[in-house]
């Protein structure tokens, strides 16, 4: 029943913009769907180059409605006091009084050439005023990121230290590498500095608290143990030379955990070393 509806309201359309038209009435009789499409459109394109035909002319150009004359430029101007005296026109801050179709004007320019302004960099970096993603915290941010690039790089480079034995002080000496220990950023870097050592083993995993690393793996026999451990310990060894880091061998050990039948089996206990140490097994 709507569909019935429609077209006959549609049919009903047509005969009364037919009849005002000085064409005969062709789409009285249309009941399909897209005949009676295919008239509204071609209808409608008719009435608009009628309408075009009887709209009256004007003195005024296209252009003429996006620009003013020169007259409708003048701005109004607000004074408010930013601080101070009232009385010196230097602590006073002018606020246009912009018109509706100016500032819709300016928006649509403003929009335009943040965009151009933007996408090509021309606005430099240092400028954090009136722009998108930047704020009144921007540059002071900026400017402490600076200051505290330029303290790592006199943090870490030519330092100089000294030792004090009661009141006698060493001779100078410039500090080559390190960092100092006791110093609030002293941990943080060093555990940058070491934090690819877990990288090294290839067939052992390590775990490390600070400048302690632990090394396992895995074997079936002792001799498996024996040539896993050794080849990531080799591997451990050229990262310390390549890192400029010493071992303290007192403090390096080995265990070896297993059941007791396993551990009772073992004839001779695994020789490994790290560099030209071997190290000390211990039990417990």
């Amino acid at each position: 029943m709507a569909v019935i509806t429609t077209q006959r309201k549609c049919g009903k359309q047509l005969m009364n913009l037919q009849t005002n038209s000085q064409k005969p009435l062709l789409y009285q009789n249309l009941t399909k769907k897209h005949e009676i499409a295919d008239a509204l459109n071609s209808h409608f394109n008719e009435v608009a180059s009628r309408l075009v035909k009887n709209m009256p002319q004007s003195s005024r150009t296209p252009e003429s409605y996006a620009t003013r004359p020169d007259t409708q430029f003048t701005i109004q101007n607000v004074s408010l006091t930013k601080a101070g005296s009232k009385t010196n026109c230097d602590n006073h801050r002018p606020i246009s009084v912009l018109s509706s179709v100016a500032k819709i004007y300016e928006k649509l320019v403003t929009e335009q050439l943040e965009i151009y302004l933007e996408t090509n960099h021309i606005l430099v970096e240092q400028q954090a005023g009136f722009r998108k993603n930047h704020s009144t915290q921007t540059s002071p941010l900026n400017i402490t990121n600076q200051w505290l690039m330029n303290m790592d790089k006199s943090y870490l480079s030519s330092r100089i230290q000294i030792c004090k034995v009661d009141q006698t002080m060493s001779k100078t000496r410039t500090v080559k590498c390190g960092i100092p220990q006791g110093s609030n950023l002293g941990p943080l870097l060093f555990l940058l500095y070491i934090n690819d050592l877990p990288n090294c083993p290839t067939s052992s995993s390590a775990s490390m608290f600070t400048d302690d690393t632990n090394i396992s793996t895995n074997g079936k026999t002792n001799d498996e143990l024996q040539e896993r451990i050794n080849v990531d310990l080799e591997n451990v060894h050229q990262w310390l030379l390549a890192n400029k880091l010493t071992l303290n061998k007192d403090k390096t050990e080995y265990m070896i955990i297993g059941s007791r039948l396993r551990i009772s089996n073992l004839v001779t206990d695994p020789k490994i070393e790290l560099g030209e140490s071997v190290m000390k097994r211990v039990h417990k």
